[in-house]
């Protein structure tokens, strides 16, 4: 639960403290299936930090989202930056708080996504906090993921690079090398590979990916945009009347062969009496 930029436990368990990643905590809670309702603290990132240590807003968590596999978990701050941590299986000998963790999440990457802007039209500030993260459905090897603060959404693509070098081996019983290329390093690596900007005038609430793994949507209080992933255009959009906010929505987490199903909610404006 996140309650004035600190994430606090539930009723019931132990009142963390504020942590050092992007000055809050980001904790996992492991259910004990065998008990069927006791919950226990499963891992914990950035609580080694001193709790009476000034946290700065631009080191706050914003967002936080497991891809659909579960095995990558994003977290974005206020700084526009975002974390990418993977899941890795935990030794059956590993225990936390006397209970036994399935899985554990290690550091994977990091990249800026967003940086501060000025639009001039408006002449307003759009701040770099991040939003929303949202993981596409790509059967590849390499995983997409959506980020977008107020008004700009982008795509990245994370994989593992290998870079190479060209080394010269030499020939038995020549005087000549071969040249080879051979691997020196391998890194994860963060590529933009969209830019989704300048289609709402209101700050984007909702972003949502599409199952097909091509599509996804983009809603603000007023309006609602699909993008083709592929292309920087919006392909569809959809218009509130004047007499509803909207205030979420959603694709269907499912691949139908017929047809999208989406989900919404919306509020009435209310009258605004005059005098």
């Amino acid at each position: 639960r996140v309650h004035g930029g600190e994430l606090t436990a539930p009723p019931g368990l132990t009142q963390p403290h504020t942590g050092a990643l992007f000055g809050s905590q980001l904790i996992f809670k492991y259910k004990n299936m065998e008990s069927g309702s006791h919950w226990q603290l499963s891992q914990c990132f950035g609580g080694d930090q001193d709790p009476a240590t000034e946290v700065a807003q631009a080191d706050i968590v914003s967002a936080c989202s497991f891809d659909y596999t579960g095995k990558y978990l994003a977290a974005g701050d206020r700084g526009g930056r975002v974390v990418v941590w993977q899941q890795e299986m935990a030794k059956p000998k590993m225990r936390r708080n006397g209970m036994t963790c399935p899985v554990e999440y290690k550091f994977y990457c990091e990249f800026q996504s967003h940086d501060p802007e000025f639009d001039v039209l408006k002449s307003v500030e759009i701040e770099e906090k991040i939003g929303q993260l949202k993981w596409l459905h790509r059967p590849s090897d390499s995983k997409f993921l959506l980020s977008s603060n107020d008004k700009t959404i982008k795509l990245w693509k994370i994989y593992d690079k290998d870079f190479k070098e060209v080394v010269e081996t030499p020939v038995e019983g020549a005087s000549v090398a071969v040249p080879r290329l051979q691997i020196v390093e391998r890194a994860t690596v963060a590529k933009p590979k969209g830019n989704f900007a300048n289609a709402h005038p209101g700050h984007i609430h909702s972003v949502s990916p599409c199952s097909d793994g091509t599509s996804f949507l983009s809603a603000d209080d007023f309006r609602v945009h699909v993008w083709d992933i592929n292309h920087t255009q919006v392909t569809t959009s959809i218009r509130s009347n004047l007499f509803f906010f909207v205030c979420f929505f959603a694709f269907h987490t499912r691949l139908s062969l017929t047809c999208q199903i989406c989900l919404s909610s919306s509020q009435r404006i209310q009258n605004i009496p005059t005098k």
